[in-house]
């Protein structure tokens, strides 16, 4: 929502509330149910930012922004939906240390939790209050988020990454699936649910396709610590962190070797699990801008002609 870079974080707070006020109004005049808080939002302040979320209606979230003397979360932890049988459970996690760590959460009495931490809070939070189908909203590497899910149950599914990436069909995380929501406004990803007879036990609509994806983003890993390892400066990295390396690229390829087994030799599904399915729609040059919102952006613009902007 909001970017973060030094033009930004010297923005008055004015600007920054003005900023925060036009983003709501926008997304809650598309109907949007919850706002995940990373590094881009927390440059308007957790006070803007709740402020506007009570205006607008537009519930924040965050597992991961606690604050540092208290430990307490800044933001609730989950924001929960009932849609027909499902009750959604929305988390939020940022990687750690997050982008502007020391000037947006350290020197404003903030900190960040461990992902792993994060998620597993969120979990809890969310099982806590009813939720059946956990989604991840995730600003937390691609890799970062295999090892999270690897060690935390309960997540469904992951959305997003800081990577920017845009996924055509969902990927296997863990014992859950992901995909990557990035776009710049040129796609909406939908992601399509068949309610499971018990909670947790979903597979992807085309699992061979997920599989296939899975095993790419191994390869694709394992090819990038190989020249990690092969690099010139590979005689001035410390032996744990080469032992720590060459460690992690043993695992991924015992992965990569699981994945050519099932992808070899499928079991039937279970015909008792629910489904997921993902579809990136384009977005036609068509489509007409909304009226009222662009009203909104060049009243911004009138008020704050030097502000950086998307």
């Amino acid at each position: 929502m909001l970017s973060v870079n030094p033009g930004y974080v010297t923005e008055s707070s004015a600007q920054l509330a003005a900023r925060a006020d036009l983003f709501f109004r926008a997304f809650s005049r598309m109907h949007y149910r919850a706002m995940h808080v990373t590094s881009h939002e927390m440059a308007a302040t957790p006070e803007v930012l709740i402020k506007a979320a009570r205006r607008y209606k537009l519930p924040l979230v965050s597992s991961s922004i606690i604050h540092a003397k208290s430990g307490k979360p800044v933001f609730p932890l989950v924001v929960t939906r009932q849609v027909g049988p499902l009750r959604f459970g929305f988390i939020g996690a940022i990687a750690s240390p997050p982008t502007g760590y020391k000037a947006l959460f350290l020197e404003r009495g903030y900190d960040v939790l461990d992902p792993e931490e994060a998620v597993r809070r969120g979990v809890a939070a969310a099982k806590a209050e009813g939720a059946t189908f956990v989604v991840l909203l995730s600003a937390v590497s691609r890799l970062q988020i295999d090892r999270v899910l690897e060690k935390v149950d309960g997540v469904d599914v992951v959305l997003g990454s800081d990577s920017y990436g845009l996924s055509t069909e969902l990927e296997i995380a863990g014992g859950s699936y992901f995909a990557d929501t990035f776009s710049k406004g040129k796609y909406i990803s939908e992601l399509r649910i068949t309610p499971a007879e018990t909670a947790g036990n979903y597979r992807a609509a085309d699992r061979s396709a997920s599989l296939r994806s899975r095993r790419a983003m191994l390869a694709q890993q394992v090819e990038g610590l190989s020249a990690t390892l092969g690099a010139e400066d590979a005689a001035a990295r410390s032996p744990a962190t080469t032992r720590a390396l060459q460690a992690e690229m043993a695992r991924m390829r015992a992965q990569m070797g699981l994945v050519d087994l099932e992808l070899k030799d499928r079991t039937p599904a279970d015909p008792a699990a629910g489904t997921l399915a993902l579809e990136a729609h384009p977005i036609a040059k068509t489509i007409e801008d909304d009226a009222v919102i662009l009203k909104w952006v060049d009243a911004y613009k009138a008020q704050f002609p030097s502000s950086p902007s998307h």
